[in-house]
């Protein structure tokens, strides 16, 4: 369980100081692919872009 939240903190530290992505940059994850709207200190926020034939679209939030 520790190991856990420890991994955690560290891949939070990695998004937040490293900046592998940005606000408006389009990524893939778990096989949704989207464009991040949002990116803060415990999560961040995508949403969904696809080639759905309905409009509707998802909002995404990862811890």
């Amino acid at each position: 369980m520790m190991k856990d939240i420890l991994i955690n903190i560290v891949g939070d530290l990695y998004i937040l100081w490293a900046e592998p992505f940005k606000m408006g940059d389009r990524i893939e994850v778990n096989g949704n692919i989207g464009d991040v709207i949002d990116a803060g200190w415990l999560q961040f926020k995508m949403i969904e872009v696809s080639n759905r034939i309905s409009q509707e679209q998802r909002l995404f939030s990862y811890l």
